[in-house]
């Protein structure tokens, strides 16, 4: 019974509760749409025939007066009926005021005329109450933000965590002031972002002030390739506060839907607090999440950056790492695991020659690198036969795979498959490297695959039946490697070890006689050893052999590798917190954030039309409900901010100068206004028609593009 509920609690705060808070949001933003209207077309003298939130067949209803409040069957939109509107009949033939109709009259027969329809109003009165919802929209999110300032909320805190090597950001040239140091280049972890200027129009519309890193991602991404900006920038240096300036541009990033977004090349900046990432099953032991992590042996650690610089000085012994909650302060030792070094990008190929990039770029399949010489190399990743983009090698031994974590609810967590766990059989194959792991399940598809695994020493056997989304198979794990065991999984073609004949499935057990038990015992004893020839001892079922390799700088380079003690844990991001209390200033910051939000959607608009903007990065319905879904999970406060985000971007779908909605409309009007009259009935019937059918398309573009994503993992 417990679990039960347990389960009944995790599906009411995972789904029902962000579902229902999605639909009331909506049903509010489309409330508020319709009641703009409502009550600008009271006010100007139109009878209000019907007040429906949704579409469709009516539910329940009440007429007050002479207008019916009802509430429609399907909850994707609502709509106001006036006397005398019909979008696809807007200029009804009928009888002027001062003349007659009916049998007396000369002309044919005219309805009657109604001083209080809707096509009876001036110009001026019709545009007003057209506009109305888009405005009440828009006073609506300014509302939300209001309120969302006051009660205060976290954004990711617009400090660089990391920059991408060969980046803009890296390249940028820093021109400090009030400082011993004239400029000097690149952006660097900790710096934090306080403004951006540029010469664009979109620079010239919104605020220069940078309060989240969102805004940063975001005026990089309706970038245009050219466009230069001015980033003012604090850094600590030895306690003081150093500002500067920095001109940089934009770089094309892939994106996971496979295509390319514009970035500056940072990232956000992580705390040193272990976190859990969401929806996925990880191990942290022997922490605990929401620990600080305060020092990794005797070096202190004050900001998620200074891990970096530590873990350089690691020589794979024992370490301990020290950390603290509010339970207090504990420590823990950690055996350091072996790994490429951060910057270090070595890529193997089939024919056996190697390449050491000093920066790496990816489009698509096509992969870009700048050798150490600054020379420019591309190539298909399908060449790629090993290497950083891969996993951890040493003289072309590949770990073994341990899980890392597992998303929950994937076909692997249904299994019983638990993060730490060791791969030692999958399909028919023994000690499966990663790569070889993934073509298993791809040849498989939907069919159930036998896993074996190593837990707590012990083997346990289960079945797991992939889950095929697009052209890939995936079971749900994320790919780790046993650094632990000496266990050569698999061996590069053409690599130092396999020209010796070392075999995949083999156990290292000594270099030079000297027992070696872990990865990164074998690297420290081919370290001492470098530039020599060793003698290799292995075992191969119940078969020993002994090899020997010389270990000159092509087969093995100690400075392409390092250690880290933190590996497959997740660190929670680094947050600030916007709290406004005067009301004044909330309403005067709840205005500035409709208004960007705003701009930023017309210019996406822009983006798309001209083609800088792919039609796949498109959402629908099926995505805007995910993205709900995941506001909702977050709190109250996250959905807030979500509607207020769908009320301006409703604000803005709804006045584009397409017919069928407020704007098309509009657009009607003006024209009327001009010509002193309005279109004739047919063309604008045809045009009303086209509109339709035109959003119809749209509609099922986006949700075409959801549902790709969905099928790809990308949603």
């Amino acid at each position: 019974m417990e679990l039960l509920a347990l389960n009944l609690a995790n599906v009411f705060g995972q789904w029902v509760w962000p579902l229902l808070g999605f639909f009331v949001g909506l049903g509010l933003v489309v409330f508020v749409h319709e009641l703009g209207h409502f009550l600008v077309a009271k006010s100007v003298g139109i009878r209000v025939e019907r007040f429906a939130i949704g579409m469709g067949p009516k539910v329940a209803g009440v007429k007050l007066g002479e207008t019916e409040y009802c509430i429609c069957a399907l909850p994707i939109g609502g709509y106001v009926k006036m006397t005398g509107q019909d979008d696809f009949a807007p200029n009804p033939d009928q009888a002027s005021p001062d003349k007659p109709t009916g049998e007396d009259s000369p002309d044919p027969p005219k309805a009657p005329y109604d001083p209080r329809a809707f096509q009876n109003k001036s110009v001026g009165a019709r545009f007003a109450v057209v506009s109305a919802g888009v405005i009440m929209n828009l006073i609506f999110a300014a509302v939300l933000f209001v309120i969302i300032g006051m009660v205060g909320k976290q954004y990711p805190a617009p400090v660089v965590g990391d920059v991408t090597p060969g980046s803009p950001a890296q390249e940028a040239l820093i021109e400090w002031q009030d400082s011993d140091e004239a400029e000097s280049q690149g952006l660097t972890s900790g710096d934090r972002i306080t403004g951006i200027d540029g010469d664009s129009m979109l620079m010239k519309l919104i605020s220069n002030d940078v309060q989240n890193f969102g805004k940063i991602a975001m005026v990089a991404i309706l970038a245009n390739d050219d466009d230069q900006f001015t980033m003012t920038i604090e850094r600590d240096v030895n306690g003081q506060t150093r500002t500067g300036q920095a001109r940089i541009g934009v770089t094309g990033t892939q994106s996971n839907i496979g295509t390319t977004r514009k970035g500056f090349g940072i990232y956000s900046a992580l705390t040193p607090v272990i976190g859990l990432p969401e929806n996925m099953n990880i191990d942290t032991a022997p922490f605990k999440p929401g620990q600080r992590i305060t020092a990794i042996g005797n070096s202190p650690v004050r900001e998620f950056w200074d891990i970096a610089p530590i873990e350089q000085s690691l020589t794979g012994e024992p370490v301990d790492v020290t950390v603290e909650d509010s339970d207090g302060v504990s420590v823990h030792s950690v055996m350091p695991t072996l790994r490429f070094a951060p910057d270090t990008w070595v890529f193997y190929f089939e024919d056996g020659n190697s390449l050491k990039a000093d920066s790496v770029d990816v489009d698509g399949d096509t992969i870009i690198a700048i050798d150490t010489k600054g020379d420019r190399h591309e190539f298909n990743s399908g060449e790629v036969v090993g290497g950083s983009l891969k996993h951890l090698e040493l003289l072309g031994m590949i770990p073994r795979v341990r899980v890392e974590s597992v998303e929950a609810g994937s076909p692997a967590d249904n299994a019983g498959i638990k993060p730490q766990d060791i791969i030692i059989q999958y399909a028919q194959v023994r000690h499966p490297s990663p790569a070889r792991l993934v073509e298993l399940t791809q040849n498989a598809g939907d069919q159930k695959i036998g896993v074996t695994v190593l837990r707590d020493d012990k083997f346990i056997s289960m079945k797991v039946a992939p889950h095929v989304k697009g052209q890939r198979a995936q079971i749900g794990i994320a790919l780790g490697l046993d650094t632990n065991h000496l266990v050569a999984a698999d061996v590069r073609p053409n690599s130092p070890a396999q020209l010796v004949g070392i075999e995949p499935g083999s156990i290292v057990t000594a270099v030079n006689d000297i027992e070696v038990t872990n990865w990164a015992e074998l690297y420290n004893a081919l370290k001492a050893n470098q530039n020599q020839t060793v003698e290799i001892s292995c075992k191969h079922g119940d078969r020993a052999y002994v090899t020997e390799i010389e270990l000159d700088s092509e087969a093995f380079d100690p400075e392409m590798y390092g250690f880290t003690v933190l590996e497959s844990l997740a660190f929670e991001p680094m947050q600030v917190t916007i709290l406004i209390r005067n009301p004044i200033s909330a309403i005067g910051w709840g205005i500035g954030q409709t208004w960007e939000f705003l701009i930023t959607n017309y210019a996406s608009l822009k983006q798309l039309v001209s083609g800088q903007v792919h039609a796949r990065e498109m959402t629908g319905p099926l995505g805007i409900g995910s993205y709900a879904v995941m506001a909702g999970r977050k709190g109250i406060i996250e959905l807030v901010h979500f509607m207020a985000f769908i009320s301006v971007a409703l604000a803005v779908m709804n006045f584009l100068p397409i017919p069928v909605v407020d704007g098309g409309m509009a657009v009607f009007l003006i024209i009327e206004k001009i010509r002193g009259k309005p279109l004739a009935p047919k063309p604008m019937w045809i045009i009303q028609v086209i509109g339709l059918v035109f959003l119809g398309a749209v509609l099922l573009a986006v949700t075409f593009n959801d549902i790709v994503k969905f099928i790809g993992g990308t949603m």
